[in-house]
């Protein structure tokens, strides 16, 4: 198996490459900081993918060629750990695809965020794809939200007994027949 590792390496120490078996069969290869690799599954059954890029959660995007009637006719893909192997393409919401062709993913950070080269309308333009995951709340914003919660509760408390105080306090000013 020949081995050719290209990519950057993270912070969480993983870097991705791509293996080739004796058939020239691309696939992806995560290499960990242990000193193991894992070969991720195939997006189709045949194909050969190659990773352009690897976020600290261990998401990975690049390309993969599949079989079919158009030669070396290649597929985004979307790597990830919980969701496996899926087309890039599917996840994308179809209007927003409308003139975009050949999107080829280089870069994903970890938001989730991914960016690469497609043509629209014929021409090569670059693309950035966000919000593929649902935003994660920082426990801190959290605890904001619950302090500001309280907060609202404690005002509308104080009100309510500030006004149940004028009520007997007026009460107690009437005469009485």
């Amino acid at each position: 198996m020949a081995v050719r590792a290209r990519g950057r390496q993270p912070p969480a120490g993983q870097v991705i490459g791509w293996a080739e078996d004796r058939a020239c069969n691309l696939g992806v290869v995560v290499y960990h900081p242990d000193g193991t690799s894992t070969r991720l599954p195939d997006l189709f059954p045949g194909s050969g993918e190659q990773a352009s890029d690897i976020n600290n959660d261990g998401w990975v995007v690049g390309r993969a060629v599949q079989e079919g009637p158009i030669p070396f006719d290649s597929v985004p893909f979307l790597y990830t750990p919980d969701g496996g192997m899926q087309d890039l393409v599917a996840l994308i919401e179809p209007s927003t695809l409308q003139g975009w062709q050949f999107l080829t993913p280089q870069f994903i950070n970890d938001r989730g965020d991914i960016a690469g080269t497609g043509l629209f309308g014929g021409d090569s333009r670059v693309f950035v794809l966000s919000s593929l995951a649902a935003p994660v709340r920082e426990p801190a914003m959290a605890l904001l939200s619950g302090l500001g919660l309280l907060g609202v509760v404690a005002g509308v408390r104080r009100r309510q007994a500030s006004a149940a105080s004028r009520n007997r306090a007026n009460q107690a000013d009437l005469p009485v027949l």
